[in-house]
Order: structure tokens, then sequence, then C-alpha cells
């Protein structure tokens, strides 16, 4: 039905030490949706995800990001398709916030659709995860350099 062309990560490393990770995690532990050309014939849904470190230059911060679809208006929401998930990436050390993303290339589709990320952070320490979460994208989040239009941040992306 859909399918992932390719994926283009980007990184943005935020300046100053942040809290460490910990339930209830902050608020800046976030996903959206900065990139979202929906025209035919190829689609383009970047998804940003941000995440505080524990100002620990030696442990790592990973994401992971799943693209979704909804199966039908109100409907459950389903993974695109094997491959759209963006494996483990390592995004820097976890002595600052770091932000990260990666964009989708979508093939056509026979209708329109809405498309959202999920997003999976880690926290390593000597290669041991010692703190994990998962954030669904939401709006009204700083809008990263790279958001296009500027200053763009969704939930969803409607896809044609």
């Amino acid at each position: 039905m859909l399918a992932a062309a390719g994926l283009l990560p980007v990184l943005a490393a935020a300046a100053g030490a942040a809290a460490a990770p910990r339930s209830p995690l902050p608020a800046s532990l976030w996903a959206t949706i900065a990139v979202c050309s929906a025209a035919a014939p190829d689609s383009t849904v970047g998804v940003v995800g941000s995440m505080p470190g524990d100002g620990v230059p030696r442990d790592r911060m990973f994401m992971s990001v799943t693209l979704q679809y909804q199966h039908r208006a109100g409907g459950a929401w389903v993974d695109v398709e094997k491959g759209v998930t963006r494996a483990w990436t390592p995004v820097g050390s976890a002595a600052s916030t770091r932000e990260d993303g990666w964009t989708f290339q979508l093939a056509p589709a026979a209708r329109p659709f809405q498309v959202r990320g999920v997003v999976a952070f880690q926290w390593r320490r000597a290669g041991r995860v010692v703190q994990a979460a998962t954030r669904v994208t939401t709006a009204g989040h700083p809008s990263p350099a790279y958001a296009s239009p500027a200053g763009y941040t969704a939930a969803v992306c409607q896809v044609s």
C-alpha cells in the first residue's frame, strides 16, 4: 500500500545540560512532524524527536522512529510497512538535550490518509539501557531549524 523510498537523517544539538531523565520525563521529551509535503507523486513527512540529556557526557542517547497511518477515519494506527521504522540510531552524548529527525518519502496511494510518527527513546550507560520512553507526534513544540515551512510543528500529516 505505502512504501518509503528513503530516509534522510538530520541532527541538531541544543545547548545546555538537562536534568537526568526520570519518571515523569520532562517536557523537553517530545516528538513532532516538522515537514508535511503531502503533494503527489511523492509525499515527504519529516518526524523530529527531542530528548533531554542526563548531564553525563559518557552516557549515550538513541532514538528510533516509526511512521504510522490511520487505517480509517477515527480507526487504529498501523505501521506504514516493514522497513519504514528507523532503527535505533545514536544521537549523541547525554551531556545535553538532543534533537534528531528522519524524512520519509512515501509512494502515491489510492486515497488520502493521515500519518503520524512514533519516536522511541533510550538512554544508555556502558551499553545498558538505563531509561526508555516513547512519544507519539504532537503539535506545539519549538520548531526545529529544518522545519518546512519555518515554524511548522504538527501531530499528523494529511497525505493525498
